[in-house]
């Protein structure tokens, strides 16, 4: 794909030949993220998954052969019950918050393996139309990772963690809506999910909440590093993570539109994944 863009960097590409087999047990499935961020840091416009949905057995299969079985976003029963998978999870990580007409940035430090790797720590940078940043980590590397981040031309430093078996999207505001001084900007956030409503338990009622930034903190970085001696600003809600005690599995309207706002943690199911909201 990079020689391909190299060649003719006028023509989009998009990776469509992408999917994920079948769960193994204690196994942990990284094919989302392994597809879709190579795919874009080599020259892609986009990727989709297969497969959308699949019965309990991971069928239906075509009589003239094809996969014995890959992991579809959704397993459907022969009655009423469906079931979200990791797949659908990870999925999300991108599409809820990188948006049409976003750019894609070449991270220059940080990234660690590749798909052929053991392990690996990798991520994504994409400036929205609106400014604003949607960044996407795989974190495979056993151990968190306590990431600084900047960007060219930008004063401001972010620093959070990533924890270990994760896969951890950041969403950074756009430079004129980050609070100066240590006061709250006025200015509308730049996202769309930024004054959703979160529940107060796993499938709990609703309540209204404004997303805030928390103070400033510190920690000590061990990937990306900046030279900028501007405060360390920290990523918004960059503690708040699902805990493995508070994951269930829902169904119904579970959509982009009512997720965590600023930080989404995928827990990495090794099976039929089961999620939960943050506090």
């Amino acid at each position: 794909m990079s020689d391909f863009r190299q060649a003719y960097p006028e023509t989009p590409q998009f990776m469509t030949e992408c999917s994920t087999y079948l769960p193994t047990t204690l196994g942990l499935n990284w094919g989302v993220a392994n597809a879709l961020i190579p795919s874009v840091q080599n020259g892609g416009s986009g990727a989709t998954m297969w497969v959308m949905a699949t019965d309990p057995d991971f069928g239906p299969h075509a009589p003239w052969g094809g996969c014995a079985g890959s992991q579809g976003a959704i397993i459907v029963n022969s009655s009423t019950e469906y079931l979200k998978t990791n797949d659908y999870y990870m999925v999300g990580q991108f599409s809820c918050f990188i948006r049409r007409g976003g750019q894609n940035v070449q991270v220059t430090k940080g990234n660690e393996g590749d798909n052929l790797s053991p392990n690996q720590f990798n991520n994504i940078a994409v400036r929205n139309p609106d400014k604003s940043w949607a960044v996407v980590f795989v974190n495979n590397m056993n151990r968190t990772e306590n990431v600084r981040l900047s960007f060219t031309g930008s004063g401001n430093v972010w620093e959070g963690v990533v924890p270990s078996s994760t896969v951890t999207t950041w969403l950074i505001p756009a430079d004129e809506n980050v609070p100066k001084n240590n006061t709250d900007s006025t200015m509308a956030y730049p996202f769309a999910h930024a004054n959703r409503t979160n529940s107060t338990g796993p499938i709990g009622a609703r309540k209204n909440e404004t997303c805030v930034l928390p103070p400033v903190t510190t920690a000590a970085p061990t990937s990306t590093a900046s030279t900028s001696t501007t405060p360390l600003l920290p990523v918004p809600h960059a503690t708040h993570f699902v805990q493995q005690s508070l994951l269930s599995a829902i169904s119904g309207k579970d959509e982009c539109t009512n997720e965590q706002n600023v930080l989404v943690r995928d827990m990495l199911q090794s099976h039929r994944a089961r999620h939960g909201r943050h506090r």
